[in-house]
């Protein structure tokens, strides 16, 4: 809603970029907005400091650094006592080779990022996200309470039905590694329950990020713990 905290990473580009730019122009819109980015100052980033340029009080860059074990963020929110509601894991890297090309190092930096990076960020937020869903005064799990979402990179799901025109086989570390993040996404669903934080992973620009946006918006108890693509449909797993 219109007073809503949003932490999304990965923020610079595709996906992460027009979710800010949605959340700032389009209908669901957000109090502030927590852009994370690796390199907010290098030239894949000059989208977001435009959109930041032309809303400085609703977006403010985090400064999100890589880690040979994690993804970390270099600054803390300053989200007063209403806390975080929704935080977006949407980092993630896709390297394009084939197995037998793919070497241990591209297999490690692809878990590093799309899975122990998810994992480092949501640790690192989880008390705001709490503090959000106490403060909220709503009974139950939703997303007007604290939402955290894993956007999932690739799947077979996609490849097969949406816009990658790619071979699975061609991008073999992150479609590995994204399973990894979906079996997080349940386990994480699992624990954070106690505290009343949400847990979902949508996937896969404008349409897309149209109808992630409306299906979050819509996010209850129900969908706790479950894999959403952008129309709402239950995605199997």
């Amino acid at each position: 809603n219109a007073e809503s905290h949003v932490l999304i990473t990965g923020a610079n580009r595709g996906l992460g970029l027009e979710m800010v730019r949605q959340l700032v122009e389009g209908p669901c819109t957000a109090q502030e907005i927590f852009a994370g980015c690796c390199s907010p100052e290098g030239p894949r980033s000059k989208a977001l400091k435009d959109l930041v340029e032309k809303y400085p009080d609703i977006i403010t860059v985090v400064p999100l650094v890589l880690t040979p074990t994690a993804l970390k963020c270099l600054q803390r929110l300053q989200v007063g006592d209403k806390g975080l509601n929704v935080l977006v894991n949407n980092a993630g890297v896709l390297a394009h080779r084939e197995m037998q090309d793919t070497s241990d190092n591209n297999m490690l930096c692809a878990f590093t990022t799309n899975v122990i990076g998810p994992v480092s960020v949501t640790k690192e937020y989880l008390p705001y996200l709490c503090v959000a869903a106490r403060s909220s005064g709503e009974p139950a799990i939703s997303c007007c309470k604290a939402t955290c979402s894993n956007s999932t990179l690739v799947s077979k799901h996609i490849v097969q039905n949406m816009f990658l025109k790619l071979r699975l086989s061609d991008i073999g570390s992150a479609s590995v590694s994204q399973a990894g993040l979906n079996m997080l996404t349940v386990c994480a669903a699992l624990e954070l329950k106690k505290d009343v934080v949400l847990c979902t992973a949508p996937m896969e620009a404008k349409q897309s990020v149209e109808g992630l946006l409306k299906v979050m918006s819509s996010l209850n108890e129900q969908h706790h713990g479950g894999f959403f693509d952008y129309a709402g449909n239950t995605v199997p797993w």
